[in-house]
């Protein structure tokens, strides 16, 4: 057998701990998760993110059922996911404090106030590598997560692609020549 982490015996569901260490290899850009709830501003680290359609456009994102954020994006319906980039690694790390206040006092975010009346007040990042506004189409539960399948109303992007990467437990990046 050429793996070199424990295996699950034959039958039978692989561990926590088993589980979570064959996911370790797997890179994802990182992403910050936002909304606005009663005044509020939540907004969390994500890398569970994936195109579901282009047309329609449709993403996913998963989120913890325990999150600090999941109830806020369960009533509001409403959401942005902000791709970052490789200079925003000092973002992606403040909005792994506790307390929701401290997250939002590093990087350029302003909220939104466009043509789309469900965004009102989202915040977004300015400098982000995308933001991608979406409506909560459908929200799937599934033990300790929550799939949300989000309606892509509206999408801005950088020209520059050098996305922040997050892989078996480190920050990276992987660059791409953009023509």
């Amino acid at each position: 057998m050429p793996f070199d982490v424990i295996s699950t015996p034959s039958g039978e569901h692989p561990t926590r701990d088993v589980f979570r260490q064959s996911l370790r290899g797997f890179a994802s850009t990182v992403t910050i998760i936002t909304t606005e709830d009663a005044g509020e501003l939540f907004g969390m680290v994500a890398t569970a993110v994936m195109s579901i359609s282009l047309d329609p456009p449709m993403l996913a994102i998963a989120i913890n059922r325990s999150a600090s954020s999941y109830n806020a994006l369960t009533r509001r319906k409403a959401f942005c996911v902000n791709a970052l980039g490789t200079s925003h690694e000092a973002t992606s790390r403040q909005f792994s404090r506790p307390l929701m206040s401290d997250r939002f006092q590093d990087g350029d975010w302003v909220t939104y106030a466009g043509a789309h009346a469900a965004f009102e007040n989202i915040p977004y990042l300015t400098r982000a590598q995308a933001a991608i506004f979406c409506e909560t189409h459908e929200i799937v539960h599934y033990g300790s997560h929550a799939v949300f399948l989000g309606a892509v109303k509206e999408a801005w992007t950088q020209t520059a692609a050098d996305p922040l990467v997050y892989c078996s437990g480190q920050y990276g990046r992987f660059s791409v020549d953009v023509a």
